[in-house]
């Protein structure tokens, strides 16, 4: 894999385990609508970091970075969905 893209992959899988922390936070009983509208913007902002990579490689490089990190993207897409509406 390209040095750049595996450099970017690894500070975007630091970035969802940052996020996974974030969406715990946010799914307590007493956050408050401020911590909930923020794990919410970052999962946006992360989870739109990654589909731009994807869309920046292909390949044996595109399948790579699935392989890395894909299974904690659907992991966050399945722990936002548990985030309440508030």
């Amino acid at each position: 894999m390209n040095p750049d893209i595996e450099n970017e992959a690894g500070q975007l899988a630091q970035s969802l385990a940052d996020l996974v922390e974030e969406i715990d936070l946010a799914s307590d009983d007493d956050a408050g609508a401020d911590e909930i509208r923020e794990a919410r913007s970052l999962a946006d902002e992360v989870l739109g970091r990654y589909r731009d990579l994807l869309t920046r490689v292909d390949g044996d490089d595109k399948t790579q970075v699935q392989r890395s990190i894909g299974l904690k993207v659907a992991k966050i897409e399945g722990l936002l969905t548990r985030l309440p509406s508030r």
